[in-house]
């Protein structure tokens, strides 16, 4: 990541560290050795349009890096409130809106405008939007999915299919994620219990709630510390932020 005076506000950022399309190309240039080498690096922003255009999508790459704070957090508000289906038609707005269209992720208006899209009712959302309300959960989350389910890097897919569990760690090729599903479709699931069928995403968090760490169960000081204590200021010195 790129350095930031303020690793402690990082999850109220204002300023923009730079257009997405910068971002991109500050990473590939940093880590040749994920793009075939030194002198084999392709332009990311080639492959990703390319990959993007094979399903009928097209993206933009000058929209200015901001935080996701907000927009996590209704994506969080909204299922709790509407069925499944317009958090999913949510998403989807959100997503076209960022990549499509360029507009940065903490624009307060650009998040009312996609629930208008899907009906979700915005009489007093934007306030909602001011307060942080729900900011310590998301974050406590952070630091339980990093400290008790094991999951380091990003980006991680994981699957759930009437008990079955599979998962997708790291950048994989369309393929990895095809023969997911494929065995799905081609396996015979397994005959298990209600208690059995919880998807690997409750199972993990159960786990990790059981076991915690030294400091407790609910992962509450390990999200200080990521965010504000001393891990925080180790990553500041070092001119790291958590995002």
């Amino acid at each position: 990541h790129d350095s930031d005076p303020d690793l402690g506000r990082t999850w109220e950022l204002k300023e923009s560290p730079g257009t997405w399309g910068q971002q991109m190309d500050r990473y590939t240039r940093k880590h040749p050795e994920k793009f075939g080498g030194e002198n084999q690096a392709p332009d990311a922003r080639v492959g990703i349009s390319w990959q993007a255009s094979e399903v009928g999508l097209k993206f933009t790459f000058d929209q200015h890096m901001s935080n996701s704070m907000d927009a996590l957090r209704l994506l969080m508000k909204v299922p709790k409130e509407q069925p499944p289906k317009v958090r999913e038609e949510f998403f989807e707005v959100v997503s076209r809106k960022y990549f499509t269209e360029g507009r940065p992720l903490a624009d307060h208006s650009m998040l009312l405008e996609a629930a208008r899209e899907v009906q979700v009712p915005t009489e007093g959302l934007l306030q909602w939007l001011q307060s942080g309300e729900g900011t310590w959960e998301i974050q406590r989350k952070y630091a339980e999915i990093f400290y008790g389910w094991g999951y380091t890097s990003v980006p991680v897919t994981l699957v759930s299919c009437e008990g079955v569990d599979q998962h997708i760690q790291g950048s994989q090729h369309l393929d990895a994620y095809l023969q997911v599903f494929q065995r799905l479709l081609d396996e015979p699931l397994p005959n298990k219990a209600a208690d059995q069928k919880l998807p690997i995403w409750e199972k993990y968090a159960r786990m990790a709630q059981v076991a915690g760490t030294p400091n407790g169960k609910d992962f509450s000081w390990e999200a200080h510390d990521i965010f504000n204590g001393e891990t925080a200021q180790n990553l500041r010195s070092q001119g790291c932020k958590a995002s």
